[in-house]
């Protein structure tokens, strides 16, 4: 249920986006990576957690409340509003990654999306 609420969110930014863009609105999913909270240390300490993570709950790396935030700061500014309805990691180095917005949107990136072979074509 969670990996699949979080794509139809991917989705939902996809459709928002279009549909906002005309009255200038910018939309964005944006994953905050793994912030030490009481959701996930509640995880992180509960069976039922160490059950559905297995050995990544070892891997787990805490980073700081500051990073997810200057990210929402970043999007908030318009900076990025090229990237409207992309799904962005706070990690990632958005503004960087705004800067190629035309090669972003060429490539289809940033994005969840079935692709299709071209009618005609066939897997071989």
């Amino acid at each position: 249920a969670y990996a699949s609420s979080k794509a139809a969110l991917v989705r939902l930014t996809d459709c928002l986006a279009a549909e906002t863009a005309p009255h200038g609105v910018s939309v964005f999913a944006l994953g905050p990576g793994t912030v030490r909270s009481d959701m996930s240390l509640g995880l992180a300490r509960s069976a039922a957690g160490r059950r559905w993570l297995g050995d990544a709950i070892a891997a787990l790396r805490f980073g700081p409340a500051e990073v997810p935030a200057a990210a929402v700061v970043l999007l908030a500014s318009g900076q990025a509003d090229d990237l409207s309805g992309r799904w962005l990691d706070a990690a990632d180095d958005i503004s960087g990654v705004a800067a190629q917005a035309a090669d972003v949107r060429a490539r289809d990136m940033f994005q969840l999306r079935r692709s299709k072979l071209p009618a005609g074509d066939a897997l071989t």
